[in-house]
C-alpha cells in the first residue's frame, strides 16, 4: 500500500531556516519525521538539510526543545493533538530558564494563538493545596427602620408632613464575610475549612453559605497556562 502524504504536526520558522516534525501512516503504523533546514546565503555551499525518522512524536520534539529556544522564533504549526504536550514543555522550559514576560513579548500572541492557550506569569501556587477562601455566611435577615422625610407635603386638614413621623420597615440580608486560607472538605451538606494540619477552622451548612476559592499563591513567580475555550 502506498504511504500517505506527510502531515505537519509541528513547525517552527526562523530567518534562513526551519525545523519541523511531520507524521505519516502506513501499514505498520505512524512514523514521525524530523526535518531541519538552514539556508546558506553565501556561495560556500554550507546549506543544512537533516531528516530523521522516529516511532513517536516525543523523541524529535525533545531534541528540538533541548537544542533551541523555539518559543522565541515563529511557531507556524502545532497539530491540535500535540498542543497541550507542547505547551507543558514550553512552561517547563520558561520556568527552568527563569524567563520573564519581556523574553517573549514579540512571540507571545503567536504562541497563544497556535497553542490555543493563555500564558500566565505570576505568583506560584502553593504546592500544599492550600486555597485562598472567601465565605459569605447567610445569617438570615434583620429589620431596620428608615425615616421617610415628608417635609413640605400636606395631609388632610392642613397637617404638614413634617408634623408626621413616618418610618418605613426595611428588611436586610445579614451576611458575614470571612476571608481565610485553608482547604475545603465536604461531607454531605456540611462544609469544613481546615488548616495545613487538617484541624478544622470553620464548619457550616452548604445551604447557609456561598464560597469562592482559588489556589493560594506564594512569593515565587512562575509561568502557567489556561486553555482557551
Amino acid at each position: 500500500m502506498m504511504q500517505q502524504k506527510e502531515e505537519i504536526v509541528f513547525e517552527v520558522l526562523a530567518e534562513g531556516g526551519s525545523f519541523s516534525i511531520t507524521k505519516t501512516k502506513s501499514e505498520t503504523g505512524y512514523k514521525f519525521h524530523y526535518e531541519h533546514n538552514e539556508f546558506d546565503p553565501t556561495d560556500e555551499g554550507l546549506d543544512v538539510a537533516i531528516k530523521r525518522e522516529y516511532d513517536s512524536f516525543d523523541i524529535p520534539f525533545r531534541s528540538i526543545n533541548q537544542k533551541y529556544n523555539w518559543y522565541k522564533l515563529h511557531l507556524e504549526t502545532v497539530h491540535p493533538d500535540y498542543r497541550i504536550y507542547a505547551t507543558e514543555k514550553l512552561i517547563e522550559k520558561l520556568n527552568k530558564s527563569h524567563s520573564v514576560p519581556e523574553d517573549i513579548q514579540h512571540t507571545n500572541n503567536n504562541l497563544e494563538g497556535k497553542l490555543g492557550v493563555k500564558l500566565v506569569y505570576g505568583n506560584r501556587p502553593l504546592s500544599n493545596g492550600m486555597m485562598d477562601i472567601e465565605i459569605h455566611m447567610d445569617n438570615g435577615t434583620t429589620i431596620s427602620y428608615e425615616y421617610a422625610n415628608m417635609c413640605g407635603e400636606y395631609y388632610g386638614d392642613s397637617v404638614r408632613g413634617d408634623d408626621v413621623k413616618l418610618f418605613k420597615e426595611v428588611e436586610n440580608l445579614d451576611v458575614k464575610i470571612i476571608k481565610t486560607k485553608g482547604k475545603i472538605q465536604i461531607d454531605g451538606s456540611t462544609i469544613s475549612v481546615v488548616d495545613e494540619n487538617n484541624a478544622i477552622k470553620y464548619i457550616f451548612s452548604s445551604g447557609k453559605a456561598f464560597i469562592k476559592a482559588e489556589p493560594a499563591k506564594g512569593m515565587g513567580m512562575s509561568w502557567s497556562y489556561e486553555i482557551n475555550t
